[in-house]
């Protein structure tokens, strides 16, 4: 399954409940891995449908009554490490895995191999690589 389609499926699942919060991502980590995913070539070649640009708006709605307006600048500027090479970087300069949340940087995310769409294909876990 692509990662788009469990991210369209967890949007129907939210419509379906009613639009319920509870659906919707609590976590900030989770925003950024879906919000990173919709901005790539291979997302706009599958597609985002209306229902996942409204789950992805309510679910940082949800997440600006949780955190300060600025978390995003917070969450980039914290310091992580690729996977692959060990060296450590800002996570604004880090690509992330959709589906284990492995980071990458700049020189080491295009070792991967394509994904049907386009994006990189995380070995191993079938996630993306994506920012």
């Amino acid at each position: 399954m692509s990662v788009g389609t469990r991210y369209e499926e967890r949007a129907a699942e939210w419509d379906k409940a009613g639009r319920d919060p509870f659906f919707l991502f609590g976590d900030p980590y989770e925003y950024v891995r879906l919000n990173l995913w919709m901005s790539t070539e291979g997302a706009q070649r599958e597609g985002i449908s209306p229902l996942l640009k409204d789950f992805r708006q309510a679910s940082i709605d949800r997440l600006l009554t949780r955190y300060a307006a600025d978390w995003m600048d917070d969450f980039c500027m914290q310091r992580g490490f690729c996977y692959r090479c060990d060296q450590r970087y800002k996570y604004e300069n880090l690509s992330l895995c959709t589906r284990c949340d492995k980071t990458y940087c700049p020189s080491c995310r295009w070792r991967f191999e394509k994904a049907p769409n386009g994006n990189q294909l995380h070995d191993g876990c079938g996630g993306e690589i994506v920012g």
